[in-house]
């Protein structure tokens, strides 16, 4: 029996080359997020990412630590991760400097108070970017992240 705790190691074990990437298009969960990444190794597990909360606009909310990226608006979305095709979890997260990076997004007044598992599943999401604009960590280490 698969546990949630099994999928989510999975995820946080997993490298960028692991997935398979289905970006935008016509697919049946189109309509609500973007894309789609399967897991190679065991294609029952599926992560979709890019609906984002509220208005579908470009422009995003501010925060005091979003000021350390030339470019201080924070869109916030979230990923969900499916198993055999039924969602088991759900993970939000943050596009910032312009949506060259993907972090974590946690709870607080400050959205900065964070877990392992967002810290892990923000990477994963992040690096299929190719590091095109660098790093996890290089974004990352900019913003003073309390895991919780």
């Amino acid at each position: 029996m698969t546990t949630l705790a099994d999928l989510r190691q999975l995820v946080r074990e997993s490298e960028p080359a692991d997935w398979h990437k289905i970006d935008e298009g016509d697919n049946q969960k189109s309509r609500f997020d973007h894309t789609t990444l399967v897991y190679k190794p065991d294609i029952d597990l599926t992560i979709c990412y890019g609906l984002r909360f509220g208005s579908p606009s470009r422009s995003g909310t501010e925060f005091g630590w979003s000021a350390v990226f030339p470019d201080n608006s924070v869109l916030i979305a979230s990923a969900d991760v499916f198993w055999r095709g039924s969602l088991v979890d759900r993970v939000d997260y943050a596009n910032v400097d312009g949506c060259r990076a993907i972090l974590p997004i946690g709870t607080g007044v400050d959205g900065l108070d964070i877990t392992s598992w967002d810290r892990d599943a923000a990477r994963v999401l992040h690096c299929q970017k190719n590091d095109a604009f660098g790093a996890f960590s290089d974004f990352y280490d900019q913003v003073p992240f309390r895991v919780i």
